[in-house]
């Protein structure tokens, strides 16, 4: 037997119903159709902003923004954008902005620039997506995105480099930075000053007012180290209450300057909690590599001088500033 096919009798019942009634033709449209793929171009959100991402190498993970129409890449400063690869040249690689997209070209590099694995020797259009290899170790990519697009990537790769509490850099980067600050310090035969520092009786301080009163002397000295210091000074959190400041092209008269300017700043620091107005004071350590020293000569020596000098400042009495060429080995 055959079984009826109710759903239709109700759908046949319903549009009886209708045309009696008049129903149908009352019944406002609520939604209008719309063909897959019938969304005009225009109101698409432009895609026009490029960021360039390292992929492999010294610098792996970082975003960089793409602004104006010519732009450089190599390892130092002349460079548009700066990556801290020993193995590219002060100016590697040329970009040109072309509408959507750039023309890539080599200048005149001595580990080569490459496309997809091939050579390039003469300018090539290069649009999103594309993969370029800069030397030997550094691999970036192009993409381009929307504002609100570009604003996410960019936050994301900031917040991978900052001290959540703090807002100063991460350990990661500070150890990623100095050790590009060294080799930069030794091939232009410039001074370079490191500065570590904590803050005094810290742990008193947590049990006596509690770890929120601890937490916002963290963040307020944070705040007024970035004020001190220079636009091209690295300032990052060590770990605890410790932090660090990198210091390039400073040399150790004018690094003990600087670590007394960090001294009066936190000293001068106020934070209410609770209702209470807290202080608290710094010791500063300084180590400074220079070509006309022996000692210390790469990024970790230059770290255990400045702690050597860091324990000479609280063995001192604390809040006061010691440089570690200073000290009798």
């Amino acid at each position: 037997m055959t079984r009826p096919d109710t759903h239709t009798d109700e759908l046949t019942f319903l549009e009886e119903d209708d045309e009696d009634s008049g129903f149908r033709s009352e019944m406002p449209t609520l939604i209008d159709p719309i063909e897959v793929g019938s969304i005009p171009i225009s109101t698409r959100t432009p895609k026009n902003r490029a960021l360039l991402t390292v992929l492999t190498g010294p610098e792996k993970g970082a975003i960089h923004r793409l602004q104006g129409t010519s732009l450089t890449i190599g390892r130092s400063d002349e460079a548009t954008i700066c990556i801290p690869d020993q193995g590219l040249s002060r100016v590697h690689a040329r970009l040109e902005r072309t509408g959507d997209a750039f023309l890539l070209s080599d200048a005149g590099s001595t580990n080569g620039t490459y496309l997809d694995d091939f050579p390039v020797t003469s300018p090539v259009r290069i649009g999103s997506g594309a993969r370029i290899r800069l030397g030997t170790r550094t691999l970036v990519s192009i993409s381009f995105h929307d504002e609100l697009e570009e604003e996410a990537a960019l936050s994301v790769y900031e917040a991978a480099l900052r001290d959540r509490l703090t807002g100063v850099y991460n350990r990661g980067v500070f150890e990623d930075r100095l050790a590009a600050e060294v080799a930069f310090a030794k091939r232009h035969r410039v001074e370079l000053s490191l500065l570590l520092f904590d803050i005094d009786h810290f742990k008193f301080f947590n049990d006596t007012y509690g770890h929120q009163a601890g937490d916002a002397v963290l963040v307020c000295v944070g705040g007024q180290v970035l004020k001190t210091v220079r636009t091209e000074d690295i300032v990052a959190r060590y770990g605890g209450e410790e932090f660090a400041v990198i210091a390039r092209s400073t040399p150790r008269e004018k690094a003990i300057v600087l670590g007394e300017r960090i001294r009066a700043a936190v000293a001068a620091a106020v934070v209410d909690s609770k209702g209470k107005s807290l202080q608290v004071t710094a010791s500063v350590g300084i180590a400074t590599l220079s070509a006309t020293s022996p000692s210390p000569q790469d990024g970790p020596s230059l770290v255990a001088e400045a702690d050597r000098a860091l324990y000479a400042a609280k063995d001192r009495g604390r809040n006061c500033v010691v440089h570690a060429a200073r000290l009798v080995r």
